[in-house]
Formats: structure tokens, sequence, C-alpha cells
């Protein structure tokens, strides 16, 4: 693999990691991340 496609996954794995913390931390509904966290980690 070319290290510029390599380059370019990881900053597309960050920019969602970035996303997912950004909606997980601003949803206010009280149960909604507690279930998306554990359906992350259920596996």
């Amino acid at each position: 693999m070319k290290p510029a496609r390599i380059a370019l996954y990881v900053l597309i794995a960050l920019l969602a990691m970035m996303a997912a913390l950004y909606v997980l931390t601003r949803e206010p509904h009280p149960d909604w991340p507690i279930n998306l966290i554990h359906l992350l980690f259920k596996h």
C-alpha cells in the first residue's frame, strides 16, 4: 500500500472518531450515548 493511502485512511479514521465523540458529548438524551457505547464495545 502507498504511504499516501495509509495517511488518508488514518485521517478519515481520526475524523470519524472526532465526529462520534462530538455526537456523543452533544447528544442531550440520557440513554442514547450509553446505548451507543454498549453497541461499540460489546464486540
